[in-house]
């Protein structure tokens, strides 16, 4: 299994990618960030706000202004990149039911919405949350069995979203 580094969304044969990233101001997506900089490749990353544009700045990134739970032009982001990162999501043990949804499978569809007839990658970080809290051995062809918990829930309408 390749990690999202090795596979080829970011080959493109020996020159530098221009990506979009989501999540910026989560742990993978920070990360991601960093390295993708690091690496060479040109970043626009989504921010919400001062705390993640000064992180994606001290990266080398492009803060691109915006919250994907709203239209707005930085769906529009995608027409220069080679790839789109969605890393964004409510990830918590607490809080409503609909704010889970209203952010990751109503942030996971703006995104899609940016993205629809356009012919670059579009990568979806998902979460082993997809399978509940239950201890196991899980795959890409794992279905998903989210339990109750609304966070897993949420997530495993998002990924359905981009199947």
């Amino acid at each position: 299994m390749k990690t999202i580094l090795e596979s080829n969304v970011f080959d493109n044969n020996g020159k530098d990618r221009h990506l979009v990233v989501t999540g910026v101001d989560g742990f993978i997506g920070g990360a991601l960030v960093r390295r993708l900089c690091r690496d060479g490749h040109e970043v626009r990353a989504l921010v919400r706000s001062a705390r993640a544009e000064a992180l994606v700045a001290a990266a080398g990134a492009a803060p691109v202004p915006g919250d994907i739970t709203e239209p707005g032009a930085w769906q529009d982001e995608r027409s220069a990149a080679d790839a789109v990162v969605h890393a964004a999501a409510l990830v918590s043990d607490w809080g409503p039911r609909a704010e889970f949804f209203r952010v990751n499978v109503g942030g996971t569809r703006r995104v899609l919405e940016g993205v629809k007839d356009w012919p670059g990658h579009l990568v979806h970080i998902s979460s082993v949350a997809v399978h509940g809290w239950r201890p196991g051995v899980y795959t890409e062809e794992t279905p998903a069995t989210p339990g109750r918990h609304p966070s897993c829930r949420s997530k495993a309408a998002a990924e359905a979203l981009v199947e």
